[in-house]
Formats: structure tokens, sequence, C-alpha cells
């Protein structure tokens, strides 16, 4: 039920298959039926047959020329079973995105994404950067097809609990009255309300995947985006983070509203970055960097988690040039700081 004409679907599982005689030779497949009576199907390839335990993935989107009336397929598809062997599969679902979500055995409760403050940002009364990619979902940008009503209103990014007495907290969302696609940031200490101008997007903007810059270097709070169409806006409110703020930092959600959406990039620096190197960040297309004031990357690839302290990668040094040798002694001096752990890759 629920089908979506022209929609993408991943079907996920976890799949092992034992060590057999060679016979098996399975996959997973999605089936698209249409009414025309016409099917699309896909597979992965042939299931390593090791015994080991790994997670599959198929995204397809089905014809949007054709009226899709029911998605089929197999987990284990094989036309020779083998002899005395088995093959097991766990933690199936099949969903109506363009990628994989983690697993639920049943109803899905709303995810929030926390980081400790104090670990990223021991000191917020001192500069301090926080930058992250939104790809908020489409659906979620205007939640009425009129055009002027009913916008939604998507959290982005909150540090410290939402509106308390003598605390600072910090919100960050996609406004929904002065704009319906503009972007502002609120600050509030002991129950006072200061809010940034608004930047103006559009839909178009939100789309495509907008890059943000949230930065403090002392006494003003700067908003920055970088997006297509839109380009390049800032903004900046005068503000003294003079009360305490709580130990969190929510991602992608602020006061009660969601974004519903991807967050990707997320680099928090405990210094507040200069127009040229926010610029130069978008503008190279490139992850971005890490380097000695990066207290906390997230790429969301698995590829790279950098917690407290950051890193620092010195430029390779090539030992080609050393020539062959009955044996070798390499040295050099460096000033590490206190709290520091120094590793060397050969």
């Amino acid at each position: 039920s629920g089908l979506v004409q022209g929609g993408t679907y991943t079907l996920r599982a976890l799949i092992k298959a034992e060590v057999n005689d060679g016979t098996v030779s399975s996959r997973m497949t999605i089936i698209f039926n249409y009414s025309d009576g016409t099917i699309e199907v896909y597979s992965t390839g042939p299931f390593p047959k090791d015994g080991i335990e790994r997670e599959y993935v198929l995204t397809k989107t089905a014809n949007a020329a054709k009226t899709l009336t029911s998605i089929s397929g197999w987990i284990l598809d094989h036309g020779n079973p083998g002899t005395g062997k088995y093959q097991s599969a766990r933690n199936i679902q099949l969903e109506a995105k363009p990628y994989a979500t983690s697993f639920i055995d049943g109803t899905r409760s709303p995810e929030t994404l926390t980081i400790s403050r104090t670990n990223v940002l021991s000191n917020i009364t001192q500069p301090w950067t926080i930058e992250f990619w939104a790809f908020p979902h489409p659906d979620r940008i205007r939640l009425s097809q009129i055009p002027g009503t009913n916008f939604a209103r998507l959290g982005l990014l909150q540090i410290g609990e939402y509106y308390l007495p003598n605390k600072t907290n910090i919100c960050l969302w996609k406004n929904n009255t002065t704009s319906p696609y503009g972007i502002e940031v609120c600050v509030m200490n002991n129950l006072v309300i200061k809010k940034s101008p608004t930047i103006i997007l559009t839909r178009e903007d939100w789309v495509s995947g907008v890059f943000i810059v949230l930065r403090y270097d002392g006494s003003r709070l700067f908003l920055d985006t970088f997006s297509l169409p839109t380009g390049h806006k800032s903004v900046y409110v005068n503000v003294e983070l003079s009360y305490p703020v709580d130990d969190v930092i929510y991602i992608g959600s602020a006061g009660r509203e969601s974004l519903n959406g991807l967050i990707d990039d997320l680099r928090i620096s405990s210094r507040a970055r200069t127009d040229e190197e926010i610029a130069a960040a978008y503008a190279s297309g490139q992850p971005l960097p890490v380097d000695e004031w990066t207290t906390y990357l997230l790429r969301f690839d698995n590829t790279l988690k950098v917690g407290r302290g950051g890193y620092r990668l010195s430029k390779p040094i090539y030992l080609k040039s050393l020539g062959t040798c009955n044996g070798s002694n390499i040295s050099w001096e460096a000033n590490i700081p206190a709290g520091c752990d120094v590793k060397v890759y050969a």
C-alpha cells in the first residue's frame, strides 16, 4: 500500500551464506510490477559463500511513465540450494527512500542526534564555529501546496536546552513567518530573545542543499549560508553568552521542530573561522578538512569520526630516496601539546 509512482525504493537485509559445494549462487532481488503486465527486475551480485554476515542494499527507482501496482522480489534468490548447507537473512526492510535507514523492528520513533557540548566547545563564551550541510526532505520544505500558507518550520541546530530561566540557549531554524524559506538564528538569555535578521532563501536552495555556518567571535553570532541559486548570504546578532549553557548540542532539531532530512559533513571548531576560509571550503566542493582547531568532525559516511582534540596529519616522508641498506634510523623532533598522542603510519 502507499506506492509512490516513479518513487525510489530501498531494500536492505543482513545476509549470510555458508561455505558450500559451489552450487549455490544466491542474490537479493527487487521487482517492480506495473499495471500493463510488465516488470523490472534488479539484483545484487551473488553472495560470497564464506559464512560471513554482510549488509546488502538495493536502491532502485520505478518507471514514472507506468503505473506501479506492487513490489516483489527475493531476499535469497537461487536456482540450486546445494547440499546440506544453509543461508540466513535478518533485519529485512523495504523503504520508500533513496537510502537505507537503521533497522527498526516495529514503529519507528523520532531520532535525535546529540553531541556533548563540553567535549567540543568547553568554553562557549570563546570564539567557535559550527559548519554543516542541510538537506530537508522536499515534502517538508512546504507543508501546503497553497502558496503563502502553512510553511514548515524546520529545526536545524540547538545549543543548550530550550528556553529555560537563568540559562542561555541558541536555536537555528528555517523560518515560517518572516519568510517561508528563510533561515535565522535565535539566542535566548534568561528567556530574553534576540534574533538575527532573516536570510531569504528559495525552495530551490533547500532542495539542492544549503551549507550553513554558525560562528561566534566573542560578541557577535554570525550566520552564513551558501546555496544554489541564491549564493552567499551573511547576517549577525550582537550577543553576550553570559548565562550557563547546558551540555548538549542537538543536530537536525531546534525547539520542538525537527529537520526530517539529511545532515552532512558536520565540523565544529574552537575558533571563529574567517570569511575567506568559509568561502573556500564551500567553493572547493570537498569534505571539510581537519586541522588543529577541529574539535569534532562527522562525515556521516563511516570514514572519519574525529572527537575532542581533533587530528593533524603531517606531510608524508618518502623513504624511497634512501636506497637499499641493511638498516636505517629516521628521527625528528616535534613539539607535542599536552594531552595529545602521536602515531606514525608506514
